[in-house]
């Protein structure tokens, strides 16, 4: 399966190392744990960086990367059950980067799957789009593979009003 990621092209050599994560934790990871956040489509990615984006940002260089993970280890990925009461929440919420950090601690599997706060949370109960979180810490990231950086803009038209 193809993952997706939005990066800046200051760290797209270590796009995969999970520091950025570890250092400023986010929406399911605390502090101080190292993860990868990807998402299930090019688009879902791009939605994803948007929502953190400000306009003076418009012209900064991001990069399009794409990971390959296999098929059976995103099938076998952690699902949060059942989902923390608070992992929509505008703020960050404790209970759901707690959940992260634990899954990622554990080392129980490579990928854990959760689901986007920009999309219905029908997506990920069909499937259909959702987040991928890898594990930079597990052994089976050896696996996952960056296929591609592709140079990425968004569109100025995302930035009216702005």
């Amino acid at each position: 399966m193809l993952l997706w990621r939005i990066e800046y092209s200051q760290h797209l050599e270590d796009c995969l190392t999970g520091q950025g994560a570890r250092r400023h934790g986010g929406r399911w990871n605390r502090k101080g744990t190292a993860v990868v956040y990807f998402s299930s489509s090019l688009s879902l990615a791009a939605f994803e960086k948007f929502v953190h984006a400000q306009p003076m940002d418009k012209d900064i260089a991001l990069y399009a990367v794409s990971v390959e993970a296999s098929d059976d280890v995103v099938k076998r990925g952690a699902r949060p059950k059942p989902l923390p009461h608070g992992w929509r929440s505008p703020e960050l919420d404790m209970e759901t980067m707690q959940w992260g950090s634990d899954w990622a601690t554990s080392k129980e599997s490579l990928a854990a799957l959760v689901p986007s706060t920009l999309l219905p949370l029908e997506c990920f109960e069909h499937t259909a789009e959702f987040n991928v979180i890898l594990n930079p810490e597990h052994v089976g990231m050896k696996q996952a593979r960056v296929l591609g950086r592709i140079p990425y803009a968004f569109d100025p038209r995302i930035w009216k009003g702005a």
